[in-house]
């Protein structure tokens, strides 16, 4: 017989379901990934140069932003790097400011009105931890909403054979987000032999050869920008509007529907944005004034 708390659970899930548990800032993946609940492993794969960290990073930011809880584990980066690069996405301050130093009163403005903000912010970063039962560990000791690891590739699990760590990885983050009724988000770089293909565009059979993270996930996401391998002739009339569209698949979806995006990636700020033609308008590059502030 089924538990009664199951039953009032599934009811509760179907019913009164909150809409906005997956809030990207991304009109359209929001839209697809709706019905994704907490428990789930999103995992997004890419090959480097596609803006993978970039695209975690925003989602990151975005739902501090709506006040929720995270976690953010980053083997590659420090937890000093992983705050500056929240101030930039907060503050919109392009790359060239950052390293000139060459910053406007209003830009130390907005940078003091980030650091105020992030200080408020409920979230634990952790740069040190390399152990997916320390990982564990520290979901298990916090009452999280969402949780954030960036990269699969640098975690170390149980398993003793190589071929077997990545996915023995995958699995158990898959645990621990539904034994705490977390969403956990997790990037996964793509195997080379993507780019000797005529389409280059990444598959669940990609990620399945780095460790089968797409039996795992509940959702996976591929991050693909085709002018990385075919960037047009400056004189091209489509040069900016191919220069900056990157494109999002959800691959997999087992709460609802799979499909393709385009966004716009200003790789000088770091952040992909939900998608304006007017941002190609001008032959000196994209415009961004018209842009949809995620914060």
């Amino acid at each position: 017989m089924i538990k009664q708390e199951i039953l009032e659970k599934a009811y509760k899930n179907i019913v009164e379901k909150d809409p906005e548990i997956i809030d990207t800032g991304f009109l359209e993946l929001d839209e697809t990934l709706k019905n994704v609940d907490y428990g789930s492993l999103i995992t997004i794969g890419a090959r480097p140069a596609m803006g993978m960290t970039d695209l975690l990073f925003l989602i990151f930011h975005n739902l501090l932003n709506k006040k929720h809880k995270c976690l953010f584990f980053s083997p590659r980066m420090n937890s000093q790097e992983v705050v500056e690069r929240l101030i930039i996405l907060e503050t919109w301050i392009d790359c060239q400011k950052r390293r000139s130093k060459n910053f406007s009163p209003e830009d130390i403005d907005k940078i003091k009105q980030s650091i105020e903000k992030l200080s408020k912010s409920d979230i634990a970063i952790f740069d040190n931890i390399v152990d997916v039962s320390q990982i564990q560990k520290e979901i298990n000791n916090y009452d999280v909403e969402y949780v954030f690891v960036d990269s699969v590739h640098l975690i170390y699990g149980f398993e003793k054979s190589s071929d077997n760590i990545v996915s023995d990885v995958f699995t158990k983050l898959k645990q621990s987000a539904q034994a705490n009724n977390c969403i956990l988000f997790i990037t996964c770089n793509l195997l080379d032999d993507i780019d000797d293909r005529e389409d280059k565009h990444p598959t669940l059979h990609d990620l399945r050869k780095v460790g089968g993270g797409d039996i795992a996930s509940d959702a996976v996401l591929f991050l693909y920008r085709d002018c990385y391998y075919n960037l047009l002739e400056n004189t091209h009339p489509d040069y900016y509007i191919h220069k900056y569209k990157a494109e999002i698949q959800v691959a997999k979806n087992i709460c609802g529907a799979t499909g393709f995006f385009e966004l716009i990636y200003d790789s000088n700020r770091s952040r992909f944005l939900n998608w304006q033609s007017d941002y190609c308008k001008n032959c000196a590059g994209v415009k961004f004034e018209d842009k949809h502030d995620l914060s």
